[in-house]
């Protein structure tokens, strides 16, 4: 009875407006691994750099801790701090493992088209750039692998981090 009500209330919302946002709550708290909810910031801050660069946009994503992490987040900023980021240490991956390292850490889990906007699809980007980090230690893990896929004509970033 309660489900049926709340499924009631639910398409109610959709077809008088505001339903939108509604569901993303909904979807969030029900169909998401516990410790979701990240700001994207902070997120940034614990497994990619601290400070943020000053040029960083467009900043999306969200992380999931439970026994480790998952990071995923989405952004622009410019040449110069794009570059400062790689400096960190990734090295740049071969463009034939570019799509299967996509497939294997870049599918974001449930809310890929839910919480990013325009959907989080690093397979569409015409001309990639990847790079990768392994074995580092950061605010939330000891040992994590970080990874990016760069979008030069957007400077658009996609960035994933896994810690365990």
């Amino acid at each position: 009875m309660l489900k049926t009500f709340l499924v009631l209330i639910c398409l109610a919302l959709l077809l008088f407006g505001g339903g939108y946002l509604f569901l993303k709550s909904i979807v969030r708290d029900i169909a998401i691994e516990p410790g979701s909810g990240y700001d994207p910031k902070l997120v940034f801050e614990k497994t990619l750099c601290r400070p943020i660069p000053s040029s960083v946009q467009n900043l999306q994503g969200d992380a999931f801790t439970w026994q480790g992490y998952s990071a995923y987040l989405r952004f622009n900023a410019s040449d110069s701090d794009i570059n400062l980021l790689l400096k960190q240490g990734f090295e740049k991956i071969p463009m034939s493992n570019v799509d299967s390292l996509i497939s294997l850490y870049f599918q974001h889990p449930n809310i890929s088209k839910i919480f990013f906007s325009p959907p989080w699809n690093p397979e569409i980007i015409k001309v990639k750039e990847c790079y990768g980090m392994d074995n580092i230690s950061n605010d939330w893990t000891n040992s994590a692998s970080k990874w990016l896929i760069i979008d030069r004509s957007k400077n658009e970033i996609y960035f994933v981090g896994f810690g365990t």
